[in-house]
């Protein structure tokens, strides 16, 4: 099953070759592609389309991108999607974000906007599942193509999301956090349970997903090395991921 890594593109010009490298790493390590964010706890970071863009140009990968809606307007969310159209990235993730002002944009009507406006032709569009019932009943009523599910930490967060994925006939990509010393700090800030990561939990979702996307902010070395051992496990079944 293809995995997807996570990386957040540099917020400075003196940081731009940490995307590239945590691109290299990533694909040599055995992932397909990758997950770009965009400022998820509203620190202001490049713009994930540009990385997008930039990866999918140079290196010929799978691209998600994530947009925050609460930063676009109607204009600028179609302004977003038709460039994502244009140079072929593979899929759009809209996501509210915390911080900064709001546009009131949120990621439900957005799609809705984007599929009465007849836009996003070839590319993926995809929600955040797991906001509360009402919640994700309007979210796959305004037809996504794939949801995207918190960081998974338990067997019955991933087999129901996959009853609801399968449900709707849309895709499901499922995350994982990689635990490690480096990051620690963030899955405090985060309230991640501080436990090594279940393997039956990742042979589920390899199982049942059709993206894994491995999540490791402050941590490439150990990132990198989760995604080997877990392409090692599928090429391998004797082989448990660790």
């Amino acid at each position: 099953m293809p995995i997807l890594y996570e990386v957040t593109p540099p917020s400075k010009f003196e940081t731009r070759n940490e995307l590239e490298e945590a691109v290299v790493a990533a694909i040599s390590a055995g992932a397909v592609g990758i997950d770009i964010t965009e400022s998820p706890t509203g620190e202001s970071h490049s713009c994930s389309l540009a990385a997008g863009v930039y990866a999918k140009l140079v290196h010929r990968i799978e691209v998600t991108v994530h947009l925050r809606t609460r930063d676009l307007t109607a204009n600028s969310l179609f302004s977003a999607i038709r460039a994502c159209e244009v140079w072929q990235v593979d899929s759009v993730l809209l996501v509210m974000g915390d911080g900064g002002p709001s546009t009131g944009l949120y990621p439900t009507r957005a799609l809705k906007l984007i599929r009465e406006e007849g836009l996003g032709r070839g590319i993926k569009i995809g929600v955040i599942f797991g906001g509360g019932q009402e919640a994700d009943r309007r979210k796959l009523e305004a037809r996504p193509d794939f949801v995207y599910t918190p960081i998974m930490t338990n067997m019955d967060e991933i087999e129901r999301a996959h009853g609801v994925a399968e449900k709707h006939g849309v895709e499901l990509f499922a995350s994982v956090f990689v635990h490690s010393e480096k990051n620690k700090a963030i899955a405090e800030r985060i309230r991640l349970p501080q436990a090594a990561l279940d393997d039956r939990l990742v042979r589920s979702a390899l199982a049942l997903a059709d993206r894994l996307v491995v999540i490791s902010p402050a941590d490439l070395e150990g990132g990198t090395q989760f995604v080997r051992s877990v392409a090692a496990y599928e090429r391998n079944s004797g082989t448990r991921p660790t």
